[in-house]
């Protein structure tokens, strides 16, 4: 059996059941009735759109035809060529950005679920309160933790959190006042919260 520090909470491993791999579990694949067609048309339509607009509007402001050409003073046909494979930039890159806005969007406009948890809803699971340390000053990163866990014990929440001190400290000195300063929020928060 594996022996734990205080510095690590105890193991709880999860069940593995054995499982025949070899043999089809049925069909994967998503219902067709949920597949998010408006989302789809929004993102790639749109972005289509978006994109055709623009690569219009730069065609027009650009001297790509021999009329344009002559009267903006263009007569060098390399000229053109690049202003060609400008417009071919500008499309493909406007395209990029217009399909990353527009998958943005609807990922906003057009949800799944609409429900939103209750903000008095009673908390099932356990968080963790990660703080994460590199060559801070202990004192301040602890009481920052220690007044977290109070106001979450004067609420009635406490049992739905723990606190975990995860260290990069390099210098020596400071390394072991946070390991002494640490052992004191461990026993100080007891009776609260775990501090791992």
């Amino acid at each position: 059996m594996m022996q734990y520090s205080l510095a690590t909470p105890p193991a709880a491993p999860l069940t593995m059941p054995t499982q025949v791999l070899s043999r089809h579990q049925g069909s994967r694949v998503a219902d067709p009735r949920r597949i998010p067609w408006l989302a789809r048309l929004l993102t790639f339509g749109g972005s289509l759109g978006l994109t055709a607009t623009a690569g219009w509007q730069m065609y027009a402001l650009l001297p790509l035809n021999s009329e344009t050409a002559l009267a903006w003073g263009v007569t060098s046909p390399w000229i053109v060529t690049l202003l060609w494979l400008l417009l071919g930039l500008f499309i493909v890159t406007f395209g990029w950005v217009a399909l990353t806005a527009m998958a943005a969007l609807s990922g906003l406009l057009i949800r799944r679920n609409w429900r939103r948890a209750a903000p008095d809803a009673p908390l099932h699971g356990r968080t963790v309160l990660l703080m994460p340390v590199y060559n801070e000053d202990p004192v301040s990163v602890c009481a920052a933790l220690s007044a977290m866990a109070e106001e979450l014990a004067a609420l009635g929440l406490a049992r739905h959190f723990e606190i975990f001190v995860v260290s990069d400290t390099t210098d020596a000195t400071i390394r072991s006042r946070e390991a002494g300063v640490v052992q004191c929020l461990r026993d100080r928060l007891v009776t609260v919260m775990p501090v791992w």
